[in-house]
Order: C-alpha cells, then structure tokens, then sequence
C-alpha cells in the first residue's frame, strides 16, 4: 500500500542524464498515483501535461505514457481522445512483437473502439 512505503532520503543526484530523463517513471508516477486513488480526470490531465510539455522539452514521450493516457480516456468514455493515443502507439508499436501482452491489449482496444 502507498502509506505504508518506508520515507527516507533517495539518492537521485545523476537523475538528470540524457537517459533518466526519458524514463517514463520519473515522468508519470503523479498521474499513476492520482490514477491509484480513482482521480481519473486529474490523472488524465497529468498524462496531457506530460505529452506536451516534453514535446517542448524535447524528450521521448515514452509510449507506456501514452497507452496509460489512452485507457484512462476509454475508461472515462473520450472515445476520440483513446483513439488518437491508440493510433499513435499503433504507429510507434508497428513492428513490435505481436505476443507482448501491452501490444495485443493495445491492438485490441484500438480494433473495439474503431468499430463503435
């Protein structure tokens, strides 16, 4: 459980390398945890905040971020807003392989929402 997890001080001193700050953890662990405690919209609106502002940063957005954007909005009913982030992982996941279980449930959502 969230509460119970030990407080202490974290040793991130090198978090701001090239290659921690394209981790999607670093990143998204606010919307995770709003999303956690049933705050759906807010979490939502975390993911957006997310998406564009390291667009303007100029970071990868990681594509967990996007598939946890994109079930959130199926989730709250935004139909067009999941299906732009399926499509894009789509997009990104084309070549990737077809047993991983996120691609399939990707794939999945993407072929359901397309038929309503």
């Amino acid at each position: 459980e969230f509460r119970r997890t030990p407080r202490g001080p974290i040793g991130l001193q090198n978090i701001n390398t090239l290659t921690a700050g394209n981790f999607p953890f670093r990143d998204d662990f606010p919307a995770r945890v709003l999303a956690y405690k049933g705050d759906v919209d807010g979490a939502i609106a975390e993911y957006e905040r997310i998406i564009i502002s390291i667009h303007i940063g100029g970071r990868l957005v990681h594509p967990f971020a996007r598939h946890r954007l994109a079930g959130l909005a199926e989730r709250k009913g935004l139909t067009a807003e999941a299906l732009a982030q399926y499509r894009k992982l789509a997009g990104i996941w084309n070549d990737a392989d077809p047993d991983l279980e996120i691609v399939r449930s990707m794939r999945a959502s993407l072929t359901a929402l397309k038929t309503r």
